[in-house]
């Protein structure tokens, strides 16, 4: 009697400690199981699809242009004439991001509104929140802009770093073009070009289509967030400000995570875009040759400690704030 309530006693702890080991061994392979790769395949299939969907519209509305270029320039010179150029820039951009969101987020079963967010109402204090995050990030952004213009090449590789400088030479004297205006309808109008349509169709483009295909099938949301935010800054072909268009696409990113509305993202580059537009009048029609963003085009040490300290902790504010939280940094 005694044996065989021994050998079912040990039985018993076995088939427990057995249990107990494959409970274990699940929790473990979370990471690396089968639906963890379909779920990471998944949302690079989708992502694949939405970068063939942008290269086949960016295609479409490049060719148009072109047709419209060579049809214009029989009347007027499209080298010079701003209106045309605007115009242009306007039609590019649209065609680039914004149709191809446009198509992208129509096919989601959700429906536009509640995909993007816009009917998830945001307190005043998150909209406060998102501005003062931008106000206090402007340091730490202007920092990593000389860096990222300092940065050199080997002698081996001068001839690239001669075409990097090249292409954003051309993007910087065609951004003084826009930006070399004298009237409140000039500035209104660039307001429009330069910060109104970025900040609609490359938000709803590049989070809210890929940063949110990621998001919605990565376990890692912060991984997810800084891959699009690299598509981001490298889809504007300046390697010299990737690093700190990086940066900024990352807090675009969070914005739109913790919020969960695309407005909010839209605000934060709004924002940004608008106060260079602002800086850019006020710097070509300056008597006194002061720059108006010189506090921040070259802040100080301890400005920068802040700034980076002062970002995180906004970050962290606005994260509280919201009932989905980030997964842990992985």
């Amino acid at each position: 009697y005694y044996k065989y309530e021994d050998e079912n006693t040990l039985t018993f702890y076995n088939n427990y400690n057995d249990m107990n080991n494959k409970k274990n061994k699940l929790s473990l392979q979370k990471l690396t199981s089968p639906m963890a790769d379909n779920s990471n395949k998944s949302a690079i299939a989708l992502l694949l699809r939405l970068l063939l969907l942008f290269a086949v519209c960016a295609l479409i509305a490049t060719f148009l242009s072109s047709l419209v270029s060579l049809f214009m320039s029989r009347i007027i010179d499209i080298q010079t004439n701003m209106i045309y150029l605007k115009s242009m820039q306007t039609f590019l951009e649209l065609g680039m991001f914004m149709v191809p969101a446009l198509i992208f987020a129509s096919n989601n079963a959700q429906g536009i509104n509640n995909y993007w967010g816009f009917k998830q109402k945001q307190s005043w204090m998150s909209i406060l929140s998102v501005i003062v995050l931008f106000f206090v990030a402007m340091p730490m952004v202007s920092w990593l802009v000389i860096v990222n213009e300092s940065i050199k090449f080997p002698e081996s590789m001068q001839m690239l770093e001669k075409a990097l400088k090249s292409m954003q030479d051309s993007a910087t004297e065609m951004t003084e073009k826009f930006l070399n205006v004298s009237t409140i309808g000039g500035i209104l109008g660039n307001i429009f070009v330069m910060a109104i349509v970025p900040a609609v169709s490359e938000e709803l483009f590049f989070r809210g289509c890929i940063q949110k295909t990621l998001t919605d099938r990565m376990r890692n949301k912060f991984l997810a967030i800084a891959v699009s935010a690299f598509i981001f800054s490298a889809a504007h072909m300046e390697f010299y400000g990737l690093i700190p268009r990086f940066i900024l696409g990352i807090i675009l990113g969070y914005v739109f995570y913790y919020t969960g509305n695309i407005l909010m993202s839209m605000l934060l580059h709004f924002i940004n875009n608008s106060i260079a537009v602002i800086a850019g009048f006020m710097q070509f029609h300056s008597n006194n040759g002061v720059e108006p963003e010189t506090v921040f085009t070259n802040p100080s040490a301890w400005m920068i400690v802040a700034s980076v300290v002062l970002t995180v902790g906004m970050m962290i504010f606005l994260g509280r704030n919201r009932k989905t939280k980030l997964s842990p940094l992985m």
